[in-house]
This record gives structure tokens, C-alpha cells and sequence, in this order.
């Protein structure tokens, strides 16, 4: 299961960098042995600024048995025009448990926030 959730999340930021030039919104259902499991969706908006936003959005519902387990996973990466780094941000929900980190792009550094659990327990390094 470690294994899966890894390569989604993969998957997940690699299309969400990915996506270049107009605007443009897809949505994928996602199947798991032939059965409908979730969907995701990737969007690449360009603003007034000329910044490029590229989003992804992804939703699983996996049962096992009687019991069934919801994730989701998000990710934004967030570039100017000539290709630079702004900001990114990746979320990830598997039952209660939530994580959520942001990364702010300067010349100079990177700046890593982490949210894990209620948006009070953050971490910036």
C-alpha cells in the first residue's frame, strides 16, 4: 500500500509541474482492477502576471474487506514565465491523517513549511 501511495504521489507532482502553456483542465477516472476507485484532475491556468499555475487533485477510495480507506492528494507549483520557480505545495489525506507541506522559491534559498495534523502544528524550515 506504502508502495502504491508512493508512485500516486509521484505521479501526482510530476503532472502538475508538467502542464506548460494555456489554460487547460483535464479530468481521469482512475480504475483499480477494472473498478472505478477515484478520479483526478490537472489544470494549468497563466495569470494576469503572466505566473503559471499548474494543480493537481486526485481522489481514491480503496476497500479492503469490509473496511475502506479515502486519500487525497493535491499538489500546485507555481512558475513565472520564463520557467522560475515561485512556490509549491503538496497535500496528501489518508483517513484523518493530513499533511501538508509548502515551499517558497527565492534566489537566495528555499523555505519549507510542514503542516501535520490541524494547521497549528507546523514546522518551517
Amino acid at each position: 500500500m506504502r508502495r502504491m501511495t508512493g508512485l500516486i504521489i509521484g505521479l501526482v507532482l510530476g503532472l502538475g509541474a508538467a502542464a506548460h502553456g494555456a489554460d487547460e483542465e483535464h479530468w481521469y477516472v482512475i480504475l483499480l482492477q477494472g473498478q472505478k476507485a477515484g478520479w483526478m484532475m490537472e489544470r494549468s491556468t497563466t495569470g494576469d502576471d503572466g505566473k503559471i499555475t499548474s494543480e493537481t487533485e486526485m481522489r481514491l477510495k480503496i476497500g479492503r474487506g469490509a473496511q475502506a480507506v479515502e486519500l487525497s492528494m493535491g499538489s500546485e507549483f507555481v512558475e513565472r514565465g520564463d520557467g522560475t520557480a515561485v512556490s509549491a505545495l503538496s497535500r496528501q489525506k489518508q483517513g484523518q491523517m493530513q499533511m501538508t507541506r509548502e515551499y517558497k522559491f527565492s534566489p537566495e534559498k528555499v523555505i519549507e513549511r510542514v503542516v501535520q495534523g490541524e494547521e497549528g502544528d507546523a514546522d518551517a524550515r
